[in-house]
């Protein structure tokens, strides 16, 4: 995962909003053609591979950047983190599970779930970008953080694609600086 702590900004913005894109263009024609096999399928593996970004990237982020917060400011709940980063991918894999396989006459309509899911989803979003925004700012201030120092960092950590021509050159450095520190 420590591919995401070294990749460029525009990698990640370039990828993430392409298989946005994607993923948006495989749903609307599995709404069409839902028997098509073969564009679940692709859709499928197209989910896989935004998931892997959409959770790698803040999972690889904030663990090594709990590694270097300094020692006084290891207070942070790095296991509460991992636990709702765990819930909000078991989240998306239920919601992609219950939209491949929806059918008319599904338990689970769309419309059904679509409130609580997206209620369910917000909060877990909200909450790690809080914690890296937080991680961050202490790593970069190198002392205890209070919402006017890292509010910033979160709004565009909140603002995905966007927020990343920001946060993660900032990360590049962080950990630039960090392996060579340790070749010395």
């Amino acid at each position: 995962m420590k591919i995401f702590l070294r990749t460029t900004a525009a990698t990640l913005f370039i990828t993430s909003f392409l298989l946005w894109f994607a993923v948006r263009y495989f749903s609307d024609s599995i709404r069409i053609n839902p028997g098509v096999i073969s564009l679940k399928i692709v859709y499928s593996f197209m989910r896989f591979f935004q998931l892997f970004i959409g959770i790698g990237w803040p999972w690889a982020i904030s663990v090594n950047l709990y590694k270097v917060l300094p020692t006084d400011l290891k207070g942070m709940r790095i296991q509460i983190f991992k636990t709702v980063l765990s819930i909000y991918l078991l989240a998306l894999i239920i919601e992609h599970t219950l939209f491949t396989m929806n059918n008319a006459h599904s338990l689970f309509h769309p419309l059904s779930y679509l409130l609580l899911y997206a209620a369910i989803i917000l909060v877990l979003h909200i909450y790690f970008a809080q914690f890296i925004a937080k991680e961050l700012t202490s790593i970069e201030l190198q002392r205890a953080t209070t919402w006017g120092d890292y509010s910033g960092t979160f709004f565009l950590l909140l603002f995905g694609p966007i927020g990343i021509w920001w946060i993660q050159p900032k990360i590049n450095k962080l950990f630039t600086e960090e392996t060579e520190d340790d070749a010395s």
